[in-house]
């Protein structure tokens, strides 16, 4: 079990964003059908996504170890709490990595390998000494956010070959993740306090009301590239701009709120209500772009 939990694949959702990617690049081909063939190397992808995510996160562990065992929480995790060894962590993450991009250059284009290399170096500059990114106040949310866009970009590569995804699709992708990380943030800080600094040194300079105007400040980006994502491509998008408000306010109220839904940010981003939310504008997004 303890093995199960070192790839953490309860946050294996998060890659669901490459399905986003597979059907942008269908509409740049041109409303491409979701063929079974499609279909089937999305969900390759998908898992080789995972598999990256898992390395990603158990280089997490190991640069956090002596972080970790003085949290309340993640001093339970398998290396924390010693019931995976370092050097045994190594091997299965330089494993899942090496077989993910291995599989991939026989299946997929170079275009995708490229991708799920470049989600792995991500999570290298983030943990990583001398770099580690996430010591970087604000810097840090940024550098996790990066991994939304990339995470659409491998969808992308699944139907598309060289052209590279919109910018403006990927700077939207990367708003939001920057939204609820950030909404991560204020929710840690406001719930254990500065205590906090011990753990992260980040949270030696944030503050709750810092952290609140720059929930607010993604949000507005969020929903201002949406607005020009329409213009630009599909102006029936332009319907659902009430719905999209709505979506934003909600989110940023929950996350705010502290209630205890969202006590736990990564909850609640896999609570039915966000899932069936979320689901909800993107069904209705695809029939406006494939069928308005």
């Amino acid at each position: 079990m303890a093995y199960v939990d070192l790839l953490r694949p309860s946050h294996w959702f998060k890659n669901l964003f490459i399905f986003a990617g597979v059907l942008a690049g269908t509409w740049r081909l041109g409303f491409v059908p979701l063929s079974p063939s499609i279909l089937g190397s999305s969900m390759l992808a998908f898992v080789l996504a995972s598999f990256v995510s898992s390395s990603n996160y158990i280089v997490n562990q190991i640069t956090d170890l002596s972080y970790d065992k003085k949290h309340p929480t993640k001093r339970n995790r398998p290396i924390p709490s010693g019931k995976v060894s370092v050097k045994i962590a190594w091997i299965v993450a330089t494993a899942l990595f090496l077989l993910s991009v291995g599989v991939a250059s026989f299946v997929f284009v170079d275009s995708l390998v490229y991708s799920l290399a470049a989600l792995f170096i991500a999570g290298i500059f983030y943990n990583v000494p001398p770099i580690r990114l996430k010591d970087v106040v604000y810097i840090d949310v940024i550098a996790e956010s990066v991994n939304n866009p990339v995470r659409f970009a491998i969808g992308w590569f699944v139907v598309v070959d060289k052209v590279f995804p919109p910018t403006l699709l990927l700077f939207v992708t990367f708003t939001m993740a920057a939204l609820l990380l950030t909404g991560k943030r204020y929710d840690e800080l406001r719930t254990l306090g500065k205590k906090l600094t011990v753990y992260r040194k980040t949270f030696a300079s944030y503050t709750t009301g810092r952290l609140k105007l720059i929930i607010y400040f993604y949000a507005l980006l969020t929903l201002s590239f949406f607005i020009l994502i329409s213009l630009q491509f599909k102006p029936q998008l332009l319907f659902l701009f009430p719905l999209v408000v709505i979506y934003l306010r909600w989110v940023v109220k929950k996350i705010i709120s502290g209630e205890a839904k969202a006590r736990e940010v990564e909850t609640f981003m896999q609570s039915t209500r966000f899932a069936g939310f979320t689901a909800l504008l993107a069904i209705l997004s695809v029939l406006l772009v494939f069928y308005a």
